[in-house]
């Protein structure tokens, strides 16, 4: 059986650890704001051990290009226009509805596959869409709007049984 004092020093060796890692990165992150600031004649040399830890672990952080490149509204943003025409319409959409409804608002959707993307938002925010099957997506805390008449007329009554 543990002893309380055991989890004790055991959690204070986890502290230190934890405390070692940060001292490296405040080293480091002196080390390149001083460089950014000061020309690299007005530093110490690069290899000491105080101002640029040799252990400390290499992190790779991807290729973060694509993020300069992206063009159109934020993923969120896209989400709450999808919102807005919803309700605007007071139906729901299908996928394709939405899409013609933001290329005539002139947003650009940024996917190649537009009706997928506009898919995958719809599926990623459960908490606001739910796909009303064979009518389209609706706002999941709003009661969901009856069949119109013209659909009846068109024959798919059997689609949405009264």
């Amino acid at each position: 059986m543990v002893t309380p004092i055991e989890n004790a020093r055991k959690r204070l060796a986890e502290i230190e650890a934890e405390a070692e890692r940060i001292r490296q990165f405040l080293a480091m992150y002196e080390r390149f704001s001083d460089e950014n600031r000061l020309g690299s004649a007005d530093l110490p040399a690069a290899n000491s051990k105080e101002n640029y830890p040799q252990d400390f672990p290499a992190v790779d952080i991807g290729d973060n290009s694509r993020r300069s490149e992206r063009k159109g509204p934020l993923p969120r943003e896209l989400v709450a226009m999808m919102e807005r025409l919803i309700r605007e319409a007071a139906r729901p959409m299908t996928r394709g509805e939405i899409v013609e409804a933001l290329n005539r608002r002139e947003v650009e959707i940024p996917a190649k596959d537009q009706q997928r993307y506009i898919g995958t938002l719809a599926w990623r925010h459960k908490g606001t869409f739910v796909n009303i099957e064979g009518r389209g997506y609706w706002l999941r805390r709003e009661p969901v709007p009856a069949p119109s008449a013209s659909l009846e007329a068109d024959g798919q009554e059997a689609l949405f049984p009264k």
